[in-house]
């Protein structure tokens, strides 16, 4: 059976690079984010549903976005420093309420971010 094409992104994508990520709830690792939303890494897979508060930083800039969790699947496993295999989940928040200008400072402060709309 054949595939059905993957619809068009709704933004453009940008690595992490040099931007940190914390919230209060999750303890995780951003992989990638866009204007509309980020793409995280936990051990501890977050509710579908749960409105969550993202950190985004660089050296030079900060913001607090509020986001909800889109979509958790499992991504891969990883050994702890005991060497117990561990679950990697990969989540999507999607942010709420945020302003771009918000997120244009942070992509910009990491280098992310060309007005000609090249990354």
């Amino acid at each position: 059976m054949a595939r059905k094409p993957r619809p068009a992104r709704q933004a453009r994508r940008f690595h992490a690079g040099q931007i940190s990520f914390r919230s209060p709830r999750l303890d995780a690792r951003l992989v990638n984010l866009s204007t509309i939303g980020a793409a995280i890494e936990t051990s501890d897979p977050p509710r579908i549903g749960a409105e969550v508060l993202c950190e985004l930083e660089t050296e030079q800039s900060s913001a607090l976005i509020p986001g909800q969790v889109r979509w958790c699947r499992l991504g891969s496993t990883a050994s702890d420093e005991a060497g117990d295999v561990i679950p990697v989940y990969r989540a999507g928040i999607q942010f709420l309420n945020s302003t771009p200008g918000n997120l244009l400072r942070i992509l910009r402060s990491a280098g992310l971010h060309r007005t000609n709309g090249q990354a």
